[in-house]
């Protein structure tokens, strides 16, 4: 049956559903054959199925064999009954079977293994059996099951698509399928249908607009999705995609300071926009931390993002979710690990720049460092080290070197674990008592490439940062984070993975979902009611 079912032109199209009930149906088939035979021997009658099926056989005998006394069929005595059958609605003449009933059971057998015949025979005589129910059934159980989910709870809706599969094309007979990656936005139902066909469509698509309704703003602290602006706002990561490009264009930097505005972000208050807020109110803001003054920057492209958002769908995307998707984006366009980012963060009403000033800090070192990131609810190694190769690529102010070069520790001598070599070429970009603002690359040999050599260089340390080398050089990190330093540093696939995953923990810190707890800001520098 097999091979049979693999001689058909469209059988590399074929599902698996559907080469199934092939194989179903002409089982059916050889099984109905036989007990035609059997049945005809036994009431002694003719059957014009039986007939049909050896005049079939009958024909490719003649075409192997081209001996004339061969022609006549041994099954019926009568000359004028070896003519070819023909197919009309009258009734066919009756005919006799031959009385030696071991005859037609040798011929039987001769043929058992003819499936080709029995397919012809499927298609002449009996109709495909069909397994499905009709499609208007399907589609009032689909109704039936969506209404029962939105009742007790409001469902996410990746969920709600996952139980329905709802494509308007695929839930419609006739209708032709629409790309599977369209948003749902963009999947309108078709005009071209009869009645039924409306009725059940228009039912899919209200119910689809209401899940949307639902899903966009009727849920209290709803969870984080990636589809959260689906129905919203479909082209929100191409609009601020588009935004960062052209940003580029002109500055080199911005894709590193755009991930670092998210991470400074989540670590304070969680991830809720709240660095973006300037001081008002006699609220101050975390901009003026320490951490963050005269060196936190992209604030106005993440404005120029915001307010072309607002152009395309008003009032929708949140600051917060601005700044994931920007991380996102800059990594990728940078060479690293693309992700679905988790969206459907608010922006808080508040800012803290208390707490701003204990973000993890380029001089802390690695006991320290761990704990603040236990504090963030992130692992103090695997996220430590992972979220510490952003700074693979990018720029630093020399300021944040100079005690490193000339009095690390109050020694008034350089950093012992610091490489000679590359300590020299420091000294020459950053002088002693010269301009704390000059730039360098964080890594010198890809400056600007999201990659794993950020690793390497602290393999043969040449980590700019003191809190970057104590990954691989404090006493404490052999047991903990230096391991891991080497496996990213022998493995890209291994740091990419391992990046992506923290940068999802991250994004999860304390998201702000509440509507009675956060906004959608109008302006990111801002809260509404100002």
């Amino acid at each position: 049956m097999s091979f049979v079912i693999r001689q058909r032109l469209d059988f590399h199209t074929l599902t698996s559903s559907e080469v199934l009930d092939e194989f179903v149906a002409m089982n059916i088939l050889e099984k109905t054959a036989d007990n035609v035979v059997l049945r005809s021997q036994r009431e002694n009658k003719p059957n014009l199925a039986l007939k049909a099926k050896l005049c079939v056989e009958e024909e490719e005998e003649e075409e192997e064999e081209s001996n004339p006394e061969d022609t006549k069929n041994p099954l019926w005595p009568k000359e004028k009954d070896n003519a070819p059958l023909k197919w009309s609605h009258h009734q066919p003449k009756a005919h006799t079977l031959p009385k030696n009933n071991m005859k037609a059971l040798i011929l039987k057998n001769m043929t058992k293994g003819k499936i080709m015949l029995k397919t012809v025979l499927t298609h002449q005589v009996m109709p495909k059996v069909k397994f499905s129910p009709p499609s208007k059934f399907k589609n009032k159980n689909k109704i039936k099951t969506m209404l029962k989910m939105i009742k007790p709870v409001v469902p996410d809706l990746t969920t709600v698509m996952n139980i329905l599969s709802i494509k308007l094309a695929v839930s419609t007979p006739g209708v032709q399928r629409q790309s599977a990656t369209a948003p749902l936005s963009q999947q309108v139902v078709p005009l071209a249908l009869n009645r039924h066909q409306q009725l059940g469509a228009a039912s899919l698509a209200a119910l689809l607009a209401a899940v949307c309704l639902l899903h966009a703003g009727g849920a209290a602290a709803a969870e984080l999705s990636v589809d959260y602006y689906d129905c919203t706002c479909p082209d929100a990561y191409k609009i601020v995609q588009g935004v960062l490009v052209e940003a580029h264009q002109s500055d080199p930097r911005i894709f590193a300071s755009l991930i670092r505005l998210h991470f400074h972000d989540c670590f304070v208050q969680g991830c809720d926009g709240s660095l973006l807020l300037d001081t008002f109110d006699g609220m101050e803001s975390e901009k003026d931390a320490r951490p963050n003054n005269g060196s936190a920057r992209g604030f106005d492209v993440v404005d120029a993002a915001k307010a072309a958002l607002e152009d395309a769908c008003p009032g929708v995307v949140s600051c917060a979710d601005i700044l994931a998707i920007a991380a996102e984006i800059s990594v990728e366009l940078s060479g690293g690990p693309g992700w679905n980012v988790l969206l459907g963060r608010l922006d808080s009403f508040t800012s803290s720049k208390a707490d701003a000033e204990n973000l993890p800090g380029p001089f802390d070192g690695l006991d320290v460092l761990r704990a603040k990131f236990r504090n963030a609810t992130l692992d103090d190694t695997t996220d430590l080290v992972a979220l510490s190769g952003g700074h693979t690529f990018g720029r630093v102010q020399c300021q944040f070197v100079t005690g490193r070069l000339y009095n690390f520790s109050g020694t008034n001598q350089p950093d012992p674990s610091l490489d000679a070599t590359y300590r020299a070429f420091l000294s020459q970009r950053c002088p002693r008592n010269g301009d704390g603002t000059s730039l360098n690359d964080l890594d010198p040999t890809t400056p600007d490439n999201f990659d794993r050599n950020y690793f390497t260089n602290l393999e043969v340390n040449r980590g700019f940062l003191q809190s970057d080398q104590e990954l691989k050089s404090d006493p404490g990190a052999a047991g903990t984070t230096a391991p891991i330093v080497d496996r990213f540093a022998g493995s890209q696939e291994a740091f990419f993975s391992s990046f992506v995953n923290s940068m999802i923990k991250m994004g999860n810190i304390r998201p702000v979902t509440d509507p009675s707890q956060g906004e959608v800001r109008n302006r990111c520098a801002f809260v509404n009611s100002n």
